[in-house]
């Protein structure tokens, strides 16, 4: 069986690579920008990561210490008095520490 590419006239890939760059003039980008990137990425994870816990733990927290016993008497309805209580603020970092 054989190949219909005959592949002994083609350039190599060293080659190739070579020419491309010259003709985009492409330039080398230095050491530190790479280990910057990657420090930003990771140092955004994390801080994501440890804002994003903080807010949920202010949200439970926030939840949890309502006085339920009041709903009744605060507010026509459970949607209402949750609608006052809930801390939006925090819901809103949550929703965008989880979206980063």
């Amino acid at each position: 069986m054989t190949n219909s590419h005959d592949t002994t006239h083609e350039t190599p890939l060293a080659e190739r690579v070579l020419a491309r760059i010259h003709e985009g003039e492409v330039t080398p980008r230095p050491r530190w920008a790479f280990l910057f990137e990657n420090y930003f990425f990771w140092g955004s994870g994390v801080l994501a990561v440890v804002l994003g816990a903080v807010a949920c733990s202010a949200l439970i927290f926030e939840i949890a210490n309502v006085d339920w016993r009041f709903a009744d008497v605060t507010h026509t309805n459970l949607i209402s008095f949750f609608l006052d209580a809930a801390p939006f603020l925090w819901i809103g970092v949550v929703v965008l520490f989880l979206f980063l």
